[in-house]
């Protein structure tokens, strides 16, 4: 019988971090430190994070899903977070994930998780699920959100619709944008623009497990294929797995990807 998974916070400062721990079954073969998509992705992706969890913790992995700071039910609100915040977060639920199960965890990154997985620069292998590979193109698609919504705020109050270049200045003129209720502190969206995968090459000799959904024959995205070609030339080892599966990041009603467990499973089995 699989054992639940049990809630509870980190204390890092001042800040709690909620996290949800699924204990390693039967014999324990290792860590999974799971990092979280960005905004609204995150909620979208709630199910699958836990059907993740729950099935690595049946194959004996210990494995820790964080909200960070600013998300989910950790402190603070989403103004106030920033990327090096979330960096030290990450590091601390690693620490607390490497005490609770005696192994450093395998970082494991779910879209912009996948950004947060690879700067930290461990030595341990990476899982990345559907990375995103750019940090500014990410940002460029969440601000048309708010403009598909119809929200004007054109120049002197025209009524005309709003563009990526005005919301832009807002951050570069020191001011927040709300997007889906989700308000984006200008230095967050400084930090963000400037994060590109490519950049965050693994240590040699290390291992990453790349899982996209796709189709087999036609291979990764060009963008992606892009990054694996410059990492695979620095001696990094790229494990790749395409599969069937619907983007349930970007869909508001519970959609799950079970192949992209089943495929992370036996790949994490043959490290």
């Amino acid at each position: 019988m699989t054992a639940a998974p049990q809630p509870l916070f980190i204390e890092i400062g001042d800040r709690r971090l909620f996290a949800l721990y699924h204990p390693a079954q039967n014999e324990a073969r290792g860590s999974v430190l799971l990092l979280p998509p960005f905004a609204e992705e995150m909620n979208m992706s709630r199910r699958m994070t836990y059907l993740t969890g729950r099935a690595l913790a049946g194959a004996g992995y210990g494995v820790l899903a964080l909200d960070l700071t600013g998300t989910g039910d950790s402190s603070g609100d989403f103004y106030d977070a920033r990327w090096q915040t979330w960096q030290e977060d990450a590091r601390s639920a690693g620490l607390w994930l490497a005490e609770k199960t005696g192994q450093m965890p395998v970082s494991f990154g779910l879209r912009a998780g996948a950004l947060l997985a690879a700067s930290l620069n461990r030595a341990q292998p990476l899982i990345l699920w559907q990375p995103v590979g750019n940090g500014e193109t990410m940002l460029n698609q969440f601000l048309r959100i708010r403009m598909a919504a119809g929200l004007t705020g054109g120049p002197a109050g025209s009524g005309a619709k709003e563009t990526t270049r005005d919301l832009r200045a807002m951050w570069q003129a020191g001011e927040s944008v709300e997007v889906a209720g989700y308000e984006i502190h200008p230095d967050l969206a400084a930090d963000l623009d400037v994060l590109r995968l490519a950049d965050m090459t693994p240590r040699p000799g290390s291992t990453v497990i790349w899982i996209e959904t796709g189709d087999a024959e036609r291979g990764p995205m060009p963008a992606s294929q892009r990054i694996i070609d410059a990492w695979t030339e620095s001696g990094i080892r790229i494990d790749i797995r395409l599969c069937p599966g619907e983007p349930f990041w970007t869909i508001q009603e519970t959609t799950t990807a079970p192949e992209m467990i089943d495929r992370t499973l036996q790949a994490l089995q043959q490290l």
